[in-house]
C-alpha cells in the first residue's frame, strides 16, 4: 500500500470514527427542536435613543443631575411551559429586566440582567432560560433550593451542545447534497418510473391487479420476465386510450349531423 491509499483509508477510519462518536452523542446533546416561537417573549422599551440606543434620561437630584438608563423590559409570559427554543426578535441590549415564573414555584420573577445588541436564540428548559447570541450567551438559573434566587451567567461563545448540533447539521446537509448529486439516486427514481410503468401494464393485463416490483438495479428490473412484455402493454394501452377518444369524438359528430338532418326534414 502505497502513501496515499494509506493516508485515504486514514482519512475515511478518522470520518467514520467521527461520525460514530456523533451518533453516540447524539440523546447526550440533543437540543430541543426550533419552534415559531410566536408571542412567547412581549419587550416594553421605555425609551429609544435617537440612534435605536438604550435611552438615556438626566435625572435631578439634590447632588446635582444624575444619568439614569431606564431598563428594557422583557415579558417571557408562557414560561415554563415545556423545553423549547425559539429565533427571538432583535434587541437593542443594556439594561433589561427579564419577568417570568419560577418553574416550581410559579411565582412572578424579576431579574436585572444586561443584554448585547443581537438578535438571540433563546431557550426554555426546567431550570433556566438562556439568550443564546453567536458570540455569547446570557443564562438565567433558576435555584432549586432557594426559590427566590435566581443565578445571572455570561458566557462566552456558542456552548459545546449547540456547536456539535450545528456541526451534524451541516453535516447532514452535505450528505443530503451529496446524496441529490449521486448517480445511485438518480438510478433509484429510473427503477421507481420503470415500476411504475410495469404496474400500469399489470393493470392492463390483470383488469385492476397492480403489480409493482421495485429492484435495487434498473438491470434487474428491466430483465426480470413479462417486464417489457408489459411496459409495452402500457404503451399500447396510453394509444388504444387515445384512439377510442378519437373514435368516440366522431361518433359524437355523427349522431349531432343525424339529429340535425331529422330536424331539417
Amino acid at each position: 500500500m502505497n502513501f496515499t491509499e494509506t493516508l485515504r483509508a486514514r482519512i475515511v477510519t478518522s470520518g467514520s470514527l467521527l461520525l460514530l462518536g456523533m451518533a453516540l452523542l447524539q440523546p447526550a446533546i440533543a437540543v430541543e427542536p426550533r419552534e415559531p416561537g410566536l408571542n412567547e417573549l412581549v419587550i416594553y422599551d421605555p425609551g429609544v435613543h435617537e440612534r435605536g440606543l438604550p435611552a438615556v434620561n438626566f435625572v435631578p437630584s439634590e447632588d446635582g443631575m444624575k444619568v439614569d438608563i431606564p431598563p428594557i423590559v422583557h415579558v417571557h409570559r408562557f414560561y415554563y411551559s415545556g423545553n423549547k427554543e425559539y429565533q427571538g426578535p432583535l434587541i437593542a441590549g443594556g439594561p433589561t429586566i427579564v419577568v417570568a415564573n419560577h418553574p416550581k414555584t410559579g411565582e412572578r420573577m424579576y431579574i436585572d440582567v444586561m443584554l448585547p445588541p443581537g438578535a438571540p436564540i433563546i431557550e426554555y428548559d426546567d431550570h433556566s432560560i438562556t439568550y443564546a447570541f453567536p458570540d455569547r450567551r446570557v443564562h438565567l438559573c433558576f435555584s432549586s433550593c432557594e426559590n427566590e434566587k435566581v443565578t445571572v451567567t455570561y458566557l462566552s461563545g456558542k456552548g459545546i451542545v449547540r456547536k456539535l448540533k450545528e456541526h451534524r447539521d451541516q453535516h447532514n446537509e452535505k450528505v443530503k447534497a451529496a446524496r441529490e448529486r449521486s448517480p445511485l439516486t438518480k438510478a433509484v427514481k429510473d427503477i421507481a418510473a420503470d415500476g411504475r410503468k410495469v404496474a400500469k401494464g399489470a393493470v392492463t393485463v390483470a383488469g385492476g391487479a397492480i403489480i409493482a416490483t421495485v429492484e435495487t438495479t434498473t438491470k434487474v428490473v428491466r430483465v426480470v420476465p413479462g417486464v417489457q412484455f408489459l411496459q409495452s402493454l402500457s404503451d399500447q394501452s396510453t394509444e388504444r386510450q387515445e384512439l377510442e377518444s378519437v373514435r368516440q369524438a366522431g361518433n359524437r359528430m355523427r349522431a349531432e349531423e343525424i339529429q340535425t338532418v331529422r330536424t331539417v326534414r
